[in-house]
């Protein structure tokens, strides 16, 4: 389903340029000349929420984190761009960016980078020109916009190219872009990166297409997956943003004790394909700890499990596929003592922090719950039955939601669902902007109830980039 969205968006006939362009030789290929130049705003900011960007009086639309906005047409001349935000604690209006110089240049895209972190926000202005093209060709540009990854190869190629001894189609250091370059139009393209002098690939997108008169600005950019070498990307087409996936970015594991009637497990995770043990073997992992991180290309799992109490108490789990450039955890739960009562999970996190939010992902490892719980968060201002409805819904043993909310102190209840009946609660957090919280349900001691909730400051699981 992903893929044939992806192919969707690219497909689409985009035919803002040519459209713009009418008052003078319009054609249907995207070699009209225009009296306009025309404007584009791409989101690299790390931590950033939805930005709106203002070309001189006019809105140019909400921008996401790697996304960009349509072509705007515009006049030839200076001109300057705004970029907010909303603080979501004053529900004021804040300037990230104010009147950033650009100029338009009739037949040519003014595209203002918006780079850095909400703290430290610097911008570039990239200069694309609209060649002319032939009824077989699109144009591409790169940029490198990422703040530490340093000078990169970027290959565009057909997919089944080898980069032996290829040319680079671009190479850029942070912070500088290529000119635009004519290509072949084609529909199994494939988008690499690897730092220069080097022959690992640190990006790798799957087929994609660039249609014939297209133009496309790609763009590469942070990641916040758990490898710390990779990169991600963005290609900014006139009305649409593609964030390609990186197939050869590794993913993290990691193993979270939630069974109750053990002071600790014994654990040994295990790569199933090749029949070897991930991290460090029998790991002693005390309740509602975490084992470290390892991180690894994307695999098959299995999590060995013994009771500290007694040896032969052992469980094993099911089989568990890991995802490229994600942060997953395998969470252990219900009894030792009847290995037909534990079971696992396995969940995955956003890791990209947000300044202006806390995220907050719940997981219920109480089987003694009832079928399904809800999750309040509450202002200590308010009470529980004064709070309209729930943050997550319906979360079912071993099942996870997340929320984004206002940095604040919360009182959280955990509730019978679709009621406002108390299991646990409240349990007092006190939640900072650009932080992860990981919470979970736990049985008691003993097993059963009463149920507990457990508040993991879960931020630097996995460093920034």
């Amino acid at each position: 389903m992903r893929m044939s969205r992806v192919l969707m968006c690219l497909l689409l006939p985009l035919l803002v340029l040519s459209g713009c362009s009418q008052k003078k030789n319009s054609s249907d290929n995207g070699n009209s000349v225009a009296a306009v130049g025309f404007v584009r705003i791409v989101n690299t900011v790390a931590d950033s929420p939805a930005l709106t960007a203002t070309v001189a009086t006019a809105s140019a639309g909400s921008i996401g984190f790697r996304e960009a906005t349509s072509l705007g047409q515009q006049t030839p001349g200076a001109t300057t761009v705004d970029v907010t935000y909303v603080d979501p604690i004053s529900q004021a209006t804040v300037k990230l960016f104010t009147a950033v110089p650009i100029t338009v240049t009739a037949n040519h895209i003014a595209n203002l980078i918006l780079k850095g972190t909400m703290a430290a926000p610097t911008s570039q202005v990239v200069d694309t020109t609209v060649d002319t093209l032939t009824a077989t060709q699109a144009q591409v540009q790169f940029v490198n916009a990422t703040s530490a990854a340093g000078n990169l190869d970027i290959f565009l190629t057909e997919f089944s190219a080898s980069l032996t001894g290829a040319t680079p189609s671009a190479t850029l250091n942070t912070g500088v872009a290529s000119t635009t370059v004519k290509i072949t139009a084609a529909n199994t393209l494939r988008l690499r990166v690897r730092p220069v002098g080097a022959t690992t690939v640190i990006y790798d997108s799957a087929s994609f297409p660039i249609v014939a008169a297209a133009r496309r600005l790609i763009v590469v950019t942070e990641t916040f997956g758990p490898d710390p070498a990779a990169v991600g990307t963005l290609v900014a087409g006139d009305a649409t943003t593609l964030a390609l996936p990186n197939t050869v970015a590794k993913g993290g594991v990691r193993v979270l004790n939630a069974i109750p009637d053990q002071v600790s497990v014994s654990e040994t995770l295990t790569d199933r394909a090749a029949a070897t043990t991930i991290g460090a073997a029998n790991t002693v992992l005390p309740q509602n700890t975490l084992t470290p991180l390892t991180v690894l290309m994307p695999t098959s799992v299995s999590v060995h499990t013994v009771a500290a109490s007694d040896a032969a108490l052992t469980f094993d789990s099911s089989a568990f596929t890991l995802l490229e450039d994600a942060l997953q955890t395998i969470v252990l739960a219900g009894t030792s003592i009847s290995p037909r009562r534990q079971a696992a999970a396995i969940i995955t996190s956003d890791r990209r922090p947000i300044k202006t939010n806390s995220r907050f992902q719940f997981v219920n490892a109480a089987r003694a719950s009832t079928n399904t719980v809800d999750v309040y968060f509450v202002d200590p201002a308010h009470t529980l039955e004064s709070t309209g409805t729930a943050s997550l819904t319906n979360l079912s043993f071993l099942s996870n939601g997340t929320t984004l909310l206002t940095p604040n102190r919360f009182d959280i209840y955990v509730t019978t669902p679709g009621s406002k009946s108390v299991i646990v609660g409240p349990t007092r957090v006190t939640s900072e902007g650009g932080k992860s919280y990981l919470l979970v349900l736990n049985e008691s001691s003993s097993g059963g109830e009463p149920l507990f909730l457990t508040v993991i400051d879960d931020t630097n699981a996995v460093p920034a980039p």
